[in-house]
């Protein structure tokens, strides 16, 4: 890429002032202008890539990615994005419960948006600490993924279990922000939180034109049937996500209820059932201090002032 240019002829690090133009000829240093301009590209597209990532997992992609293919550095193992393969994947996706009529009810469309940004801001945070792919905010809830192979990696355990303890600290960060939302609304509900579904199957992961990604997969479908009917504060999960969970915590009992399930393809008289999680056991139940932290500090960060509606 470089060929022709006169390495010669830079000046010296020590100089005063360090001219490029002098230091090339016109065309050597257009050449340099282009290769930063590249590379300034590449790295923009790179952290675009892996904003929704934790930060664990996309240093371990950045290093894997240096490695040569098949050797391990101090004995880690290499971990590769998911990008245009098939990934086991635990889908969670989060639905707020009656968010709509929250919207209409707000004494100022301009606090309401305010505390969806203070919300968003808390729930991504959440789910980066736990090691999920934040996919994307649908404008009543979110979507996350786990993946399978850099969860058990990282974290040691089953990823459904991860994503079941993320899920509890979600819904107590719901409901921990319910208190500001409830202050400017003009009539209040008892059914505001947020519901929860969890299922796992293998995906297809790849790259959109603007470097989103898109995760496709039998359990994203389940995860966000399973969500719609999720009362709050509940979590709706497959079967074979619950018994992964069963198997992982095989040493508690986890207190899942099998219930009736209906939904857009699955009629009501179709007897399948799903499960249930309506209260967490003590290894899954969230750290409601750790949860009230989280919150504050994304409060403070805010500038929003419930003051004066606009």
């Amino acid at each position: 890429m470089l060929k022709g240019t006169k390495y010669d002829e830079l000046p010296s690090t020590s100089a005063p002032e360090l001219d490029l133009a002098a230091a090339f000829s016109k065309t050597d240093y257009q050449e340099w202008v282009t290769i930063a301009e590249i590379l300034i590209e590449a790295m923009r597209q790179r952290c675009n890539v892996y904003r929704g990532f934790a930060p664990e997992i996309s240093r371990r992609y950045w290093d894997s990615e240096s490695l040569h293919v098949g050797k391990a550095r101090e004995g880690i193992r290499r971990l590769l994005p998911p990008w245009n393969g098939r990934r086991r994947t635990v889908t969670l996706t989060l639905d707020l419960r009656k968010s709509t009529f929250a919207m209409r009810e707000a004494d100022s469309p301009k606090h309401f948006a305010c505390w969806m940004d203070v919300l968003l801001t808390v729930l991504s945070t959440i789910v980066r600490q736990n090691l999920g792919v934040f996919d994307k905010f649908t404008g009543d809830g979110i979507i996350v993924h786990f993946l399978d192979e850099e969860v058990r990696e990282l974290k040691k355990e089953s990823p459904v279990t991860v994503a079941v303890r993320c899920a509890g600290a979600l819904i107590a960060a719901v409901e921990c922000l319910l208190k500001d939302l409830r202050e400017f609304l003009h009539h209040d509900r008892a059914d505001f939180g947020a519901g929860v579904g969890i299922s796992v199957a293998d995906a297809h992961w790849r790259l959109d034109h603007t470097q989103n990604p898109i995760v496709v997969g039998r359990g994203v479908v389940e995860a966000c049937r399973l969500s719609d009917s999720a009362k709050a504060g509940i979590i709706q999960m497959s079967g074979n996500a619950y018994h992964e969970l069963a198997k992982d915590l095989r040493a508690c009992d986890i207190g899942g209820e099998k219930v009736p399930y209906a939904s857009k393809d699955i009629a009501e008289d179709s007897e399948v059932r799903i499960w249930r999680l309506t209260k967490l056991p003590c290894p899954l139940a969230p750290d409601i201090d750790e949860v009230a932290r989280i919150c504050d500090g994304c409060r403070k960060a805010n500038d929003c002032n419930h003051g004066s509606a606009s």
